[in-house]
Protein backbone atom coordinates (compact mmCIF):
# COMPACT_ATOMS: atom_id res chain seq x y z
CA UNK A 1 0.00 0.00 0.00
CA UNK A 2 1.52 3.54 -0.84
CA UNK A 3 0.51 5.44 1.63
CA UNK A 4 2.71 8.26 3.67
CA UNK A 5 1.99 9.49 6.99
CA UNK A 6 3.33 13.14 7.24
CA UNK A 7 4.48 15.15 9.78
CA UNK A 8 2.68 18.27 8.98
CA UNK A 9 -0.60 19.63 10.89
CA UNK A 10 -3.96 19.61 9.29
CA UNK A 11 -3.88 21.21 5.73
CA UNK A 12 -6.13 23.80 6.14
CA UNK A 13 -3.32 25.83 6.99
CA UNK A 14 -0.83 24.83 4.48
CA UNK A 15 -1.56 26.33 1.63
CA UNK A 16 -1.64 29.53 2.95
CA UNK A 17 2.04 29.52 4.95
CA UNK A 18 4.96 31.47 3.84
CA UNK A 19 9.25 30.31 4.49
CA UNK A 20 10.88 33.21 4.32
CA UNK A 21 14.22 31.28 3.69
CA UNK A 22 13.38 29.02 0.63
CA UNK A 23 11.77 27.71 -2.11
CA UNK A 24 9.81 24.97 -2.08
CA UNK A 25 11.56 21.21 -2.16
CA UNK A 26 10.17 18.23 -3.63
CA UNK A 27 8.70 15.82 -1.27
CA UNK A 28 5.61 12.98 -2.29
CA UNK A 29 5.22 11.75 -5.96
CA UNK A 30 3.40 9.10 -7.43
CA UNK A 31 3.12 5.44 -7.58
CA UNK A 32 0.66 3.28 -8.85
CA UNK A 33 -1.75 2.47 -11.89
CA UNK A 34 -4.63 -0.50 -11.38
CA UNK A 35 -4.12 -2.22 -8.74
CA UNK A 36 -2.62 0.33 -6.78
CA UNK A 37 -0.19 -1.17 -4.95
CA UNK A 38 2.06 -1.42 -8.17
CA UNK A 39 4.72 0.82 -8.93
CA UNK A 40 4.48 2.39 -12.26
CA UNK A 41 8.04 1.82 -14.46
CA UNK A 42 9.77 4.20 -15.75
CA UNK A 43 8.14 4.03 -19.25
CA UNK A 44 4.99 5.17 -17.39
CA UNK A 45 6.27 8.07 -15.48
CA UNK A 46 7.74 9.33 -18.58
CA UNK A 47 4.97 10.04 -21.18
CA UNK A 48 5.98 11.91 -24.01
CA UNK A 49 4.58 15.22 -23.83
CA UNK A 50 2.03 16.28 -27.01
CA UNK A 51 4.14 17.76 -30.56
CA UNK A 52 3.22 21.13 -31.33
CA UNK A 53 0.49 22.08 -28.66
CA UNK A 54 -2.08 24.23 -30.06
CA UNK A 55 -2.86 27.76 -28.80
CA UNK A 56 -4.93 28.14 -25.45
CA UNK A 57 -8.32 30.42 -26.03
CA UNK A 58 -7.21 33.00 -23.72
CA UNK A 59 -10.47 33.28 -21.94
CA UNK A 60 -10.44 30.45 -20.28
CA UNK A 61 -8.47 27.06 -19.68
CA UNK A 62 -9.60 23.47 -20.33
CA UNK A 63 -9.05 22.20 -16.98
CA UNK A 64 -9.13 17.54 -16.44
CA UNK A 65 -12.44 16.41 -15.60
CA UNK A 66 -13.88 20.25 -17.03
CA UNK A 67 -12.61 21.72 -13.62
CA UNK A 68 -15.69 19.91 -11.71
CA UNK A 69 -14.13 18.03 -8.31
CA UNK A 70 -17.66 16.08 -8.22
CA UNK A 71 -16.69 14.53 -11.01
CA UNK A 72 -14.23 12.51 -9.16
CA UNK A 73 -15.72 12.05 -5.69
CA UNK A 74 -18.69 13.76 -3.93
CA UNK A 75 -19.03 15.61 -0.50
CA UNK A 76 -20.69 12.66 0.60
CA UNK A 77 -18.47 10.28 -0.81
CA UNK A 78 -15.03 11.53 0.71
CA UNK A 79 -17.20 12.70 3.89
CA UNK A 80 -17.78 8.79 4.25
CA UNK A 81 -14.42 7.88 3.67
CA UNK A 82 -12.51 10.74 6.31
CA UNK A 83 -14.99 9.87 8.99
CA UNK A 84 -16.71 13.42 9.05
CA UNK A 85 -18.91 15.40 6.85
CA UNK A 86 -16.63 17.67 4.89
CA UNK A 87 -17.69 20.19 1.78
CA UNK A 88 -15.83 21.25 -1.28
CA UNK A 89 -13.88 24.53 -0.81
CA UNK A 90 -14.22 26.22 -3.68
CA UNK A 91 -10.30 28.37 -3.01
CA UNK A 92 -8.07 28.94 -0.50
CA UNK A 93 -8.36 33.05 -0.11
CA UNK A 94 -7.66 35.33 -3.19
CA UNK A 95 -6.17 33.28 -6.33
CA UNK A 96 -1.84 33.46 -6.38
CA UNK A 97 -0.24 32.70 -9.53
CA UNK A 98 1.44 29.28 -7.30
CA UNK A 99 -2.48 28.36 -5.95
CA UNK A 100 -3.53 28.24 -9.60
CA UNK A 101 -0.60 26.57 -11.02
CA UNK A 102 -2.21 23.37 -11.16
CA UNK A 103 -4.85 24.49 -13.84
CA UNK A 104 -1.63 26.49 -14.79
CA UNK A 105 -1.17 23.04 -16.97
CA UNK A 106 -4.41 22.11 -17.36
CA UNK A 107 -4.81 19.94 -14.24
CA UNK A 108 -7.25 20.08 -11.53
CA UNK A 109 -6.65 20.91 -7.37
CA UNK A 110 -9.43 20.15 -5.28
CA UNK A 111 -10.07 20.78 -1.98
CA UNK A 112 -12.78 18.83 0.98
CA UNK A 113 -12.56 20.66 4.63
CA UNK A 114 -14.95 19.73 7.38
CA UNK A 115 -18.27 21.09 7.42
CA UNK A 116 -17.98 22.13 11.16
CA UNK A 117 -14.69 23.86 11.52
CA UNK A 118 -13.97 21.87 15.54
CA UNK A 119 -13.79 18.61 14.02
CA UNK A 120 -11.38 16.72 11.81
CA UNK A 121 -11.23 15.57 8.76
CA UNK A 122 -9.97 16.32 4.94
CA UNK A 123 -8.81 15.45 1.69
CA UNK A 124 -6.87 17.69 -1.03
CA UNK A 125 -6.56 15.87 -4.37
CA UNK A 126 -4.67 17.09 -7.31
CA UNK A 127 -5.59 15.75 -10.67
CA UNK A 128 -2.38 16.48 -13.05
CA UNK A 129 -1.69 15.60 -16.54
CA UNK A 130 1.73 13.34 -16.45
CA UNK A 131 2.66 14.42 -19.91
CA UNK A 132 2.79 18.13 -18.57
CA UNK A 133 4.67 16.98 -15.59
CA UNK A 134 7.10 14.72 -17.68
CA UNK A 135 7.46 18.00 -19.84
CA UNK A 136 9.78 19.59 -17.20
CA UNK A 137 12.57 17.78 -15.61
CA UNK A 138 12.12 19.02 -12.43
CA UNK A 139 8.78 18.49 -12.22
CA UNK A 140 9.53 14.96 -12.98
CA UNK A 141 11.91 14.82 -10.42
CA UNK A 142 9.83 15.90 -7.95
CA UNK A 143 6.79 13.06 -9.14
CA UNK A 144 9.77 10.12 -8.99
CA UNK A 145 11.50 11.48 -5.83
CA UNK A 146 8.48 10.38 -3.66
CA UNK A 147 8.68 6.32 -4.56
CA UNK A 148 11.45 6.06 -2.21
CA UNK A 149 9.98 7.77 0.97
CA UNK A 150 6.32 6.08 1.40
CA UNK A 151 5.42 4.10 3.87
CA UNK A 152 2.04 2.65 5.83
CA UNK A 153 0.22 5.54 7.35
CA UNK A 154 0.83 5.80 11.31
CA UNK A 155 -1.83 4.53 14.45
CA UNK A 156 -3.12 7.74 14.67
CA UNK A 157 -4.47 8.79 11.70
CA UNK A 158 -6.31 11.59 12.78
CA UNK A 159 -3.80 13.60 13.60
CA UNK A 160 -1.43 13.96 10.45
CA UNK A 161 -2.43 13.53 6.66
CA UNK A 162 -1.88 10.10 4.82
CA UNK A 163 -0.29 10.97 1.49
CA UNK A 164 -0.97 8.78 -1.80
CA UNK A 165 -0.35 8.77 -5.04
CA UNK A 166 -1.74 7.07 -8.26
CA UNK A 167 -0.87 7.15 -12.07
CA UNK A 168 -3.33 6.21 -14.45
CA UNK A 169 -4.81 6.74 -17.95
CA UNK A 170 -2.51 9.76 -18.16
CA UNK A 171 -2.81 11.69 -15.24
CA UNK A 172 -1.20 11.90 -11.73
CA UNK A 173 -3.43 12.10 -8.68
CA UNK A 174 -1.81 12.96 -5.46
CA UNK A 175 -4.14 12.85 -2.76
CA UNK A 176 -3.56 13.76 1.46
CA UNK A 177 -6.00 12.77 3.51
CA UNK A 178 -6.59 13.27 7.56
CA UNK A 179 -8.92 10.85 9.18
CA UNK A 180 -11.48 12.04 11.72
CA UNK A 181 -10.88 10.35 15.10
CA UNK A 182 -13.32 7.79 14.86
CA UNK A 183 -11.60 6.33 11.65
CA UNK A 184 -9.23 3.19 12.72
CA UNK A 185 -5.89 3.24 11.55
CA UNK A 186 -6.81 -0.75 9.51
CA UNK A 187 -10.38 1.57 8.02
CA UNK A 188 -8.53 4.35 6.93
CA UNK A 189 -5.87 2.01 5.26
CA UNK A 190 -9.17 0.22 3.52
CA UNK A 191 -10.55 3.81 2.62
CA UNK A 192 -7.75 5.49 0.77
CA UNK A 193 -7.78 1.87 -1.12
CA UNK A 194 -11.13 2.75 -1.77
CA UNK A 195 -10.67 6.12 -3.24
CA UNK A 196 -7.68 5.11 -5.56
CA UNK A 197 -10.19 2.57 -7.04
CA UNK A 198 -12.72 5.13 -7.60
CA UNK A 199 -10.78 7.31 -9.00
CA UNK A 200 -9.32 4.59 -11.21
CA UNK A 201 -13.02 4.46 -12.60
CA UNK A 202 -13.71 7.70 -12.80
CA UNK A 203 -10.34 8.24 -15.04
CA UNK A 204 -10.86 5.46 -17.20
CA UNK A 205 -14.19 7.47 -18.32
CA UNK A 206 -12.51 10.74 -18.75
CA UNK A 207 -10.93 12.37 -21.89
CA UNK A 208 -7.62 11.87 -23.29
CA UNK A 209 -5.08 13.49 -20.72
CA UNK A 210 -2.75 14.50 -23.41
CA UNK A 211 -5.12 17.05 -24.92
CA UNK A 212 -5.02 18.91 -21.79
CA UNK A 213 -2.37 21.41 -22.98
CA UNK A 214 -0.30 23.91 -20.71
CA UNK A 215 -0.98 27.32 -21.22
CA UNK A 216 2.53 27.72 -20.42
CA UNK A 217 2.86 26.92 -24.58
CA UNK A 218 0.82 30.17 -25.49
CA UNK A 219 1.84 32.35 -28.11
CA UNK A 220 3.65 35.14 -25.67
CA UNK A 221 3.88 33.31 -22.74
CA UNK A 222 7.10 33.62 -20.68
CA UNK A 223 9.22 30.67 -21.13
CA UNK A 224 11.31 30.40 -18.07
CA UNK A 225 11.00 31.07 -14.42
CA UNK A 226 11.92 34.93 -13.01
CA UNK A 227 15.23 34.63 -12.40
CA UNK A 228 15.55 36.81 -9.06
CA UNK A 229 19.67 37.89 -9.12
CA UNK A 230 18.89 39.86 -12.93
CA UNK A 231 15.83 41.10 -11.60
CA UNK A 232 17.17 42.48 -8.44
CA UNK A 233 20.24 44.10 -11.14
CA UNK A 234 17.53 45.01 -12.96
CA UNK A 235 14.89 46.59 -10.92
CA UNK A 236 15.71 49.00 -7.99
CA UNK A 237 12.65 48.18 -5.44
CA UNK A 238 13.72 50.56 -3.02
CA UNK A 239 13.40 53.55 -5.22
CA UNK A 240 10.33 52.52 -7.22
CA UNK A 241 8.47 51.43 -4.27
CA UNK A 242 9.93 54.03 -1.73
CA UNK A 243 10.98 51.77 1.15
CA UNK A 244 14.37 52.50 2.48
CA UNK A 245 16.78 49.28 3.62
CA UNK A 246 14.50 47.29 1.46
CA UNK A 247 16.57 44.21 0.61
CA UNK A 248 16.01 41.10 -1.68
CA UNK A 249 15.30 37.44 -0.05
CA UNK A 250 17.65 34.71 -1.45
CA UNK A 251 15.74 31.74 -3.18
CA UNK A 252 12.51 33.51 -4.14
CA UNK A 253 9.04 33.91 -1.68
CA UNK A 254 9.11 30.39 -0.79
CA UNK A 255 5.45 30.02 -0.89
CA UNK A 256 4.13 26.81 -0.93
CA UNK A 257 6.95 24.96 1.31
CA UNK A 258 4.39 23.73 2.91
CA UNK A 259 1.94 22.87 0.01
CA UNK A 260 1.13 19.08 -0.88
CA UNK A 261 3.59 17.72 -3.42
CA UNK A 262 0.79 18.05 -6.57
CA UNK A 263 1.23 21.91 -6.42
CA UNK A 264 4.50 21.95 -5.50
CA UNK A 265 5.06 19.68 -8.67
CA UNK A 266 2.10 21.62 -10.65
CA UNK A 267 4.52 24.80 -10.34
CA UNK A 268 7.49 23.67 -11.53
CA UNK A 269 5.67 21.91 -14.81
CA UNK A 270 3.69 25.51 -14.96
CA UNK A 271 7.17 27.61 -14.51
CA UNK A 272 5.76 29.76 -11.78
CA UNK A 273 7.85 31.48 -9.87
CA UNK A 274 8.51 34.33 -7.71
CA UNK A 275 10.61 36.95 -5.75
CA UNK A 276 10.75 38.56 -2.59
CA UNK A 277 11.75 41.73 -0.89
CA UNK A 278 12.04 42.41 2.65
CA UNK A 279 12.90 45.17 5.11
CA UNK A 280 15.77 43.43 8.08
CA UNK A 281 14.58 43.57 11.48
CA UNK A 282 15.69 46.50 13.68
CA UNK A 283 15.22 48.59 10.34
CA UNK A 284 13.92 52.08 11.04
CA UNK A 285 10.44 51.31 9.24
CA UNK A 286 7.53 49.59 10.01
CA UNK A 287 7.29 48.14 6.19
CA UNK A 288 6.77 44.30 5.61
CA UNK A 289 7.54 42.02 2.69
CA UNK A 290 6.78 42.59 -0.83
CA UNK A 291 6.48 39.52 -3.23
CA UNK A 292 6.41 38.85 -7.09
CA UNK A 293 4.96 35.75 -8.35
CA UNK A 294 4.23 35.09 -11.98
CA UNK A 295 2.56 32.27 -14.04
CA UNK A 296 3.75 31.99 -17.87
CA UNK A 297 0.63 31.91 -19.63
CA UNK A 298 -1.98 32.80 -17.09
CA UNK A 299 -3.62 35.26 -18.60
CA UNK A 300 -6.91 33.16 -18.45
CA UNK A 301 -7.60 34.24 -15.02
CA UNK A 302 -7.93 37.68 -15.34
CA UNK A 303 -11.39 38.23 -15.25
CA UNK A 304 -11.70 35.63 -12.52
CA UNK A 305 -10.31 37.83 -10.66
CA UNK A 306 -11.95 41.13 -11.90
CA UNK A 307 -15.07 39.46 -10.63
CA UNK A 308 -13.77 39.63 -7.10
CA UNK A 309 -15.17 41.23 -4.09
CA UNK A 310 -14.11 44.57 -3.80
CA UNK A 311 -11.60 43.81 -7.36
CA UNK A 312 -10.27 47.40 -8.53
CA UNK A 313 -9.50 47.91 -11.89
CA UNK A 314 -6.11 50.13 -12.01
CA UNK A 315 -4.12 51.85 -15.30
CA UNK A 316 -0.91 52.76 -15.57
CA UNK A 317 2.23 53.88 -18.18
CA UNK A 318 3.56 50.23 -19.20
CA UNK A 319 0.77 48.07 -17.81
CA UNK A 320 -2.01 46.50 -19.75
CA UNK A 321 -4.26 45.78 -17.08
CA UNK A 322 -4.04 46.11 -13.90
CA UNK A 323 -6.36 44.94 -10.86
CA UNK A 324 -5.95 45.72 -6.79
CA UNK A 325 -7.66 42.57 -4.81
CA UNK A 326 -7.79 42.70 -0.82
CA UNK A 327 -8.37 39.68 1.08
CA UNK A 328 -9.56 39.88 4.37
CA UNK A 329 -8.46 36.07 5.00
CA UNK A 330 -5.00 36.77 4.54
CA UNK A 331 -2.38 37.85 7.11
CA UNK A 332 -1.88 41.88 7.41
CA UNK A 333 1.44 41.54 5.99
CA UNK A 334 0.16 40.40 2.69
CA UNK A 335 -3.38 41.28 2.70
CA UNK A 336 -3.20 42.98 -0.66
CA UNK A 337 -2.65 42.06 -3.80
CA UNK A 338 -1.73 44.04 -7.68
CA UNK A 339 -2.57 41.64 -10.42
CA UNK A 340 -0.88 42.69 -13.23
CA UNK A 341 -1.85 40.62 -17.05
CA UNK A 342 0.81 41.56 -20.03
CA UNK A 343 -0.08 39.40 -22.64
CA UNK A 344 -0.05 35.87 -22.21
CA UNK A 345 1.41 36.55 -18.67
CA UNK A 346 0.06 36.97 -15.10
CA UNK A 347 2.35 38.88 -12.65
CA UNK A 348 0.87 38.99 -8.81
CA UNK A 349 2.80 42.03 -6.44
CA UNK A 350 1.33 41.31 -2.51
CA UNK A 351 1.98 43.15 0.63
CA UNK A 352 0.31 45.00 2.96
CA UNK A 353 -2.22 47.83 2.40
CA UNK A 354 0.40 50.37 3.65
CA UNK A 355 2.10 49.36 0.68
CA UNK A 356 0.09 47.89 -2.45
CA UNK A 357 -2.22 50.52 -4.13
CA UNK A 358 -1.79 52.36 -7.42
CA UNK A 359 1.38 53.42 -6.60
CA UNK A 360 2.83 50.18 -7.31
CA UNK A 361 2.18 50.33 -10.55
CA UNK A 362 5.59 51.67 -11.58
CA UNK A 363 7.51 48.72 -9.86
CA UNK A 364 5.44 46.26 -11.67
CA UNK A 365 5.87 48.12 -15.08
CA UNK A 366 9.51 47.71 -14.12
CA UNK A 367 9.46 43.80 -12.93
CA UNK A 368 7.34 43.26 -16.71
CA UNK A 369 10.13 44.93 -18.79
CA UNK A 370 12.64 42.97 -17.07
CA UNK A 371 11.08 39.83 -17.39
CA UNK A 372 10.21 40.51 -20.98
CA UNK A 373 13.71 41.53 -21.91
CA UNK A 374 15.51 38.24 -20.22
CA UNK A 375 13.19 36.23 -22.60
Amino acid sequence: MSIRRSWLAPLALTLSLLSLTACASAADSPQSDSPPTRTPTAQETTSPAPDEPEPIDPVGVRQAFDGRCDTILTDDEVGRLVGTAVEESKSVGAPTPFTESPRGIGGLACRWWPADEELSGSLVLTALPAHSIAADAEAQAIMADGFSQLNECGAEVWESSCYFNLLTDGYWFHGAMLFSPEVSAETAEANINTTLSRISAVTAEAGDAAALVSPAARAGAWVKPIGCAGLVQAVDAAALLGIADLQPIDGGTGEGGEAPIGYVAARAAAHQSGCAWIVPAGANTSSPLVTVDALPGGSWIQDEIAALPGAQELSGVGIERAILVTDPEQDASRAVTLHVFDGANWLSVRGADTIIDASVLPFAAAVIEAVNAAG
